[in-house]
C-alpha cells in the first residue's frame, strides 16, 4: 500500500505541475496547439489519480475498479502522446521558417559575396 501512496502523490504532482506548464504553454502564439491538448492530458491523469486515491481508501477493491484506472490513465498517455507529436511537427515547421525568413532576410541584404578588400 505505501508504493500504491507514493504513486499517488507522484501522479497528484505531476498532474498540478503540467497543468501549471500547459497554461503556460497556452499564452504562446506557437505553443497553443500544444499547451491545450496537453491541458487535457494532465486533467485526466488528476481524474486518474483521484479515482486511484479513492480506490486505495476503499476496502474491497475490485479488478474491474482497477481496469477503470487504468483505462483513464491510458487515456492521459494518448494525449501525452499526441501533444508530443504535435510538439515536434510543431518545432519541424518553426525550424523550416525560421531557415526561409532568415534566408530570405540576408538576401535583401544584397551582395553577392565577392567581397574585394
Amino acid at each position: 500500500m505505501n508504493k500504491l501512496n507514493s504513486a499517488i502523490k507522484w501522479g497528484k504532482f505531476n498532474a498540478i505541475i503540467g497543468m501549471i506548464g500547459s497554461v503556460i504553454a497556452i499564452l504562446g502564439c506557437i505553443s497553443l496547439p500544444v499547451g491545450i491538448i496537453m491541458l487535457i492530458g494532465f486533467m485526466k491523469l488528476n481524474n486518474a489519480t483521484d479515482e486511484l486515491k479513492a480506490l486505495a481508501a476503499k476496502a474491497g477493491s475490485s479488478a474491474e475498479d482497477y481496469e477503470n484506472v487504468i483505462e483513464k490513465y491510458g487515456n492521459y498517455l494518448k494525449m501525452l502522446g499526441i501533444a508530443n507529436i504535435i510538439n515536434i511537427v510543431m518545432a519541424v515547421l518553426g525550424v523550416i521558417f525560421y531557415v526561409v525568413f532568415f534566408g530570405f532576410i540576408m538576401s535583401l541584404a544584397g551582395g553577392s559575396g565577392n567581397y574585394n578588400y
